[in-house]
């Protein structure tokens, strides 16, 4: 049986058609375009303007931390260059001998070694040193090595004290305890002590002359007596009753005739120290002329005084007179100023007159002299007259 359905397109066509008017289409069309544009970009994502400052500045940073690690390795490795050579630039030539001094309940005492075990010690411990930065002159050292090389010439002076520092020229280290100590232990022994006073070598006996000859003598003994050379002691007082008396012609009698006489306001001696011939000395006190002495220390101005104004200032012999404290061949540091006596005149012996401060000054207006004197033919010869004094 055949049934009749209506026309769809017609029905279709009848039915109510919903009215839009244009600015909601216009909404509507915006709305997906606004969709479609979200779309695209999840699916396609752009690359942002300053994605390109941003990998830059991750290199620049990633090539300052590969530079700055560069460097440290390198530092780190020149570092320990110089820890494992120390010795590269302290002591630069070669030294055949060592010479020590010690201060000791009895006394200074003196060392010498030339042998191979010594030297070879020595040198074990300086290669152990590291710089360290110490004010050298707040620091009281015990022991002084010299390092002698040929024809005795001084190399280097090295100062020690018992915190196992070492005092190189001006710069101060630290050294191996256990090194130092079994340095000590060989080299300051019985083996390589000096004596004090040695013995004359070579001395021809005395013998009786024969009856034949120089039969008129009985004077000779005594002539002898007198003619033997005076102790440096002797001549260490002679020398400061002239200097008190400013008898300078007695004074130039005493100079060593070939290295003259050196005068230092400090002990502290500059290498720039004057020093006067024997004739300069006898007439010193008669000029007029002003001398550049040195700096004053404290202040650093020039100590530019005539002979006779320098003689008012650091030679005060007269008041040392009768000295409260006389020593011989002895380095006290009781000032700040290091004192360098024994490496700027390593062949010499001194006596040193010391008067103690006053209780008005604190005992800050202490004073001494140190006379040097070298040997000239067997007789003391003096070649410098040191001030020591209460320095800032």
């Amino acid at each position: 049986m055949e049934k009749n359905f209506p026309n769809i397109d017609e029905q279709l066509k009848n039915m109510p058609k919903p009215s839009v008017n244009k600015q909601k289409k216009e909404e509507i069309q915006h709305m997906l375009n606004s969709r479609s544009s979200r779309s695209r970009t999840r699916k396609r994502p752009t690359r942002s303007k300053l994605q390109p400052v941003f990998i830059g500045i991750g290199a620049l940073v990633a090539v300052g931390l590969f530079a700055i690690l560069f460097s440290s390795t390198l530092l780190d490795n020149q570092f320990r260059n110089i820890v494992e050579q120390p010795t590269a630039d302290v002591i630069q030539e070669d030294y055949t001998e060592i010479k020590a001094t010690a201060e000791t309940d009895q006394g200074v005492e003196t060392y010498t070694a030339s042998d191979t075990a010594i030297l070879e010690r020595f040198e074990t411990m300086i290669n152990t040193i590291e710089a360290v930065d110490l004010d050298a002159n707040e620091l009281m050292f015990d022991i002084t090595f010299l390092l002698y090389g040929e024809n005795q010439q001084l190399v280097e002076t090295i100062r020690y004290n018992s915190e196992n520092v070492l005092l190189i020229g001006d710069q101060t280290y630290t050294v191996d305890q256990q090194l130092i100590d079994e340095l000590i232990a060989s080299f300051f022994t019985e083996d390589y002590m000096e004596e004090e006073n040695p013995p004359e070598e070579n001395e021809e006996p005395v013998t009786e002359p024969d009856d034949e000859e120089n039969i008129d003598e009985e004077d000779e003994p005594e002539n002898e007596q007198s003619q033997q050379p005076k102790s440096m002691e002797e001549v260490a007082q002679e020398t400061m009753e002239a200097l008190a008396e400013r008898d300078m012609d007695t004074l130039a009698n005493y100079v060593h005739k070939e290295r003259g006489l050196l005068l230092s306001p400090y002990v502290h001696i500059e290498s720039e120290a004057l020093r006067f011939n024997q004739d300069e000395v006898a007439n010193l006190l008669n000029a007029d002329q002003v001398y550049h002495w040195g700096t004053y220390d404290g202040s650093g101005e020039p100590i530019d005084l005539t002979a006779s104004e320098y003689f008012d200032s650091f030679v005060k012999a007269e008041a040392l007179l009768n000295p409260d404290q006389l020593t011989i061949n002895e380095i006290q540091n009781r000032g700040n100023l290091i004192n360098n006596i024994e490496e700027t005149f390593p062949n010499a012996s001194w006596v040193e007159y010391y008067n103690e401060g006053s209780e008005e000054y604190g005992g800050m207006d202490w004073n001494s002299l140190y006379l040097i004197y070298e040997k000239e033919n067997d007789v003391w010869k003096l070649v410098a007259v040191v001030n020591d004094q209460w320095t800032i």
